[in-house]
């Protein structure tokens, strides 16, 4: 499994949801903060937005946690330096300034 994503990523499928996005750096998830990326793997696509399911049923907080350290290894140096730099920044600002 490399990450990749789904084809035509960007746009919305004829169910209207929008395909998995790329996990190896290539996509829109190194935008998020921890917590995001968490709040996502646990619930599953926000407001039905993709088809991402729900693993809080069937994944301990800690399995979570080591699919997201997973897919951020397949990520290059620069862009989780990137992440790291609005992790560290997300941690100072309040819910109403992000």
């Amino acid at each position: 499994m490399t990450g990749g994503g789904g084809v035509n990523w960007r746009q919305s499928g004829p169910d209207g949801k929008y395909p998995p996005s790329p996990l190896n750096g290539t996509g829109h998830a190194w935008h998020h903060p921890l917590k995001v990326l968490f709040h996502v793997v646990k619930n599953g696509s926000p407001g039905g937005q993709g088809n991402m399911p729900a693993w809080k049923e069937k994944l301990s907080d800690e399995d979570m946690i080591a699919v997201i350290a997973w897919f951020q290894s397949k990520w290059p140096d620069q862009i989780y330096a990137a992440w790291s730099q609005r992790e560290i920044a997300s941690r100072g600002k309040t819910k109403a300034e992000r």
